[in-house]
């Protein structure tokens, strides 16, 4: 009872026993049994985070503001990656059921309508990162999405990129729905024809679609790319064509920036609308513990500005 106690509730020892116990402790190298604690607390002081894409460093930024949001909470933070599939993402969300995780993070790409169901129904707290929560009636963070769209079509007309074009972005997801609305609406407020190819986030449909794009002419000068992935894509298609380098050479703007050691070595993007990734993590977080503690009965939405980085 008194090791027990030392662990859950060590201010109610006494300054001399709880010296004893932390020395047996240290010792022995004793770990208490989690599962057994789960049984007695109710909860497991576990979350996870689920995300389509771990090596995108938008993924790893927020990923780490929600770990240290975590830690600083007395939480452990799972991490799974789906790689957009949804089998994979089903798997995760049942082994995470049977640990008896207390809350889960879902990415905008590692969603399903099911599983959203399936986690509701084993009553886990459930928060939202790059998507709307309204339509599940759950806590959501995201960025907003068309006032970036607007920003980074509008910093390019003042730049004299008039001759701009929209690539990449899946199509179905609220993200790309709403940066493609605010690059259209600017380009016909300035009386200019948007023009947009998409398909969906990653660097090969970045690549692909710019090479079907430029494979015979010239016909834009300025790429908006709908993220950092597609971004790289497009300038290794860009590359290949060997349209960077030449008189009149072809540049990039994109939706979040490639990692900070990388884009410290060179300048990839003319100009970038930036979300605070961090503090999306970081919020996640804050959302969450507050549904597990009861603190919040409405649902609630974090909507954070994307900024200019030129």
């Amino acid at each position: 009872m008194t090791v027990s106690r030392y662990f859950n509730q060590p201010d109610k020892l006494a300054e001399a026993t709880r010296a004893k116990v932390e020395k047996a402790v240290a010792e022995l190298g004793y770990v208490p049994n989690a599962a057994a604690r789960t049984l007695l607390r109710g909860r497991s002081e576990t979350l996870a985070f689920i995300v389509p894409d771990i090596i995108n460093p938008f993924q790893t930024s927020i990923l780490r503001g929600a770990e240290d949001m975590a830690l600083k909470n007395n939480y452990v933070m799972f991490i799974g990656n789906t790689d957009g599939d949804k089998t994979k993402e089903r798997r995760y969300i049942d082994n995470l059921i049977e640990r008896r995780v207390d809350g889960v993070i879902l990415n905008e790409g590692a969603t399903s309508k099911e599983n959203i169901a399936l986690l509701k129904q084993h009553n886990i707290a459930t928060v939202l990162v790059d998507q709307p929560g309204e339509p599940y009636q759950l806590d959501s963070v995201r960025g907003d999405s068309y006032q970036a769209g607007r920003m980074l079509t509008q910093h390019l007309l003042d730049n004299k990129h008039s001759k701009l074009v929209f690539i990449g972005g899946n199509p179905d997801t609220r993200s790309l729905q709403e940066r493609l609305q605010g690059y259209t609406d600017v380009m016909n407020e300035h009386q200019l024809d948007p023009v947009a190819y998409t398909r969906d986030f990653s660097s090969a449909a970045g690549y692909d679609l710019t090479c079907e794009l430029f494979k015979d002419a010239q016909p834009y000068n300025t790429i908006i790319a709908a993220s950092n992935s597609i971004g790289i894509g497009v300038l290794e298609a860009l590359q290949d064509l060997n349209l960077r380098n030449n008189k009149t050479p072809v540049v990039v703007a994109s939706f979040d920036n490639v990692d900070k050691h990388t884009s410290k070595l060179f300048k990839p993007f003319i100009a970038v609308a930036e979300q605070p990734t961090y503090d999306l993590g970081k919020h996640a977080v804050e959302l969450l513990i507050n549904r597990i503690n009861g603190a919040t009965q409405t649902p609630r939405t974090i909507i954070l500005p994307f900024t200019l980085q030129t």
